[in-house]
């Protein structure tokens, strides 16, 4: 799918939600987008007419932030933590990253 000016865009079959990330930044979601609608989307000449006239004001949608990225501090910790197996020690992975045996015993 070639567009100016649409960059992105995923469909979500089990929850019907089609996500349109546009070439200026923004990204939302549509929900209750039929799969028909999803794939005509995808096989229109042109994606930003085809979003215009067939899912803007048609569907519920909300707009997504865009997930801000790791700060430079942040970036360069981790690029300093990181041995040369490029495994990053235990000791800076986050708590969700452990194995799970932390207090147990």
């Amino acid at each position: 799918m070639a567009s100016k000016a649409i960059r992105a865009f995923d469909y979500d079959a089990s929850r019907n939600e089609l996500t349109v990330t546009f070439s200026r930044g923004p990204t939302y979601v549509y929900s209750l987008v039929p799969a028909a609608v999803a794939t005509a989307f995808v096989a229109s000449p042109s994606p930003g007419v085809f979003h215009n006239a067939e899912l803007r004001d048609r569907y519920p949608f909300r707009k997504v932030k865009a997930a801000a990225g790791p700060s430079p501090a942040l970036r360069d910790l981790l690029a300093a933590s990181v041995d040369g197996d490029g495994v990053t020690p235990a000791s800076v992975r986050s708590a969700s990253q452990s194995d799970g045996s932390r207090g147990r015993g």
